[in-house]
């Protein structure tokens, strides 16, 4: 298990995998980023989620496949 989710030990960790090897993420939920809240103007200052895509991309950067499992709280 890598003890972060980004960065350069996420990366060293992927690189060292073998065919048919998996990793395990740290949990994603201990980075700000992973959901902005913004003002929506149209809806009198209610706020809604939006993702940051910068985040997205160091998350998804050194992977072939990225898999989510939190359905419950992913759709």
């Amino acid at each position: 298990m890598a003890g972060d989710c980004i960065g350069p030990e996420v990366d060293s960790l992927v690189n060292g995998l073998a065919n048919g090897e998996a990793c395990l993420l740290e949990n994603v939920r201990f980075y700000s980023e992973r959901d902005v809240l913004v003002a929506d103007v149209k809806w009198c200052g209610v706020q809604e989620e939006k993702n940051e895509k910068s985040f997205s991309q160091k998350l998804a950067s050194p992977f072939d496949m990225y898999v989510n499992d939190a359905f419950g709280t992913a759709h």
